[in-house]
């Protein structure tokens, strides 16, 4: 999604954004009391300036993925200072597990595990020297449901494993975990594919 969407502008704003807003309302209108939401755990913050990335980190979008999610987050607290709707947003990072799709054009560790098995070669963006934090969508899902009922004060909190891993070490770890070694073939860096994520919450845990 975020490789796209500098391409797709106006769908991007016109089903997230605008679709949030919608759902916003509609939330407010049944008398919801909170909305855990969903948002990115690179795109939000660009290019780092520290690592790993605290939710104080400033927030300097490079795509319009990212730029819309930071949005709907400002609407969110928006919401909450005019109409009472409490909210907690989730800077998720890459996350990975059961029933992920390998044919999408994001998931790097269903994406190369499928390539894997085929004995096809890995492609891989940039040097390799890109770091990500990936994280298992069961512990994802723990942190969603932990949120519904958090007690703290902060309304944006990372949502990471704490250890980053280079895309290079994919594909000699899947490789040997299908049986047989499999090339990787370097791409050219884009700036989508240039933002390590954040490897860790920030010191705080979802209670």
């Amino acid at each position: 999604q975020a490789l796209d969407s500098n391409y797709t502008l106006l769908y991007d704003i016109s089903s997230n954004l605008l679709g949030t807003i919608n759902l916003l309302e509609a939330a407010c209108g049944a008398e919801v009391k909170r909305i855990v939401f969903a948002s990115s755990g690179g795109t939000v913050y660009g290019i780092p300036r520290t690592l790993p990335i605290s939710e104080s980190h400033s927030t300097n979008p490079t795509c319009s993925y990212g730029i819309v999610k930071l949005a709907i987050e400002k609407y969110f607290a928006l919401y909450k200072q005019l109409r009472g709707l409490d909210y907690v947003a989730l800077r998720i990072a890459n996350p990975y597990g059961e029933r992920q799709r390998p044919e999408a054009a994001q998931g790097a560790v269903a994406v190369f595990l499928a390539k894997a098995l085929r004995g096809e070669p890995i492609e891989i963006w940039g040097d390799g020297g890109v770091v990500r934090d990936y994280l298992y969508v069961g512990d994802v899902v723990r942190a969603l449901l932990a949120a519904a009922d958090y007690v703290g004060t902060e309304s944006l909190l990372n949502i990471g494993s704490g250890y980053g891993i280079y895309k290079t070490q994919h594909p000699l770890r899947h490789g040997r975990s299908a049986g047989s070694p499999v090339p990787a073939l370097p791409w050219a860096q884009t700036g989508e594919d240039a933002e390590p994520l954040p490897a860790g919450g920030g010191g705080r845990r979802l209670r």
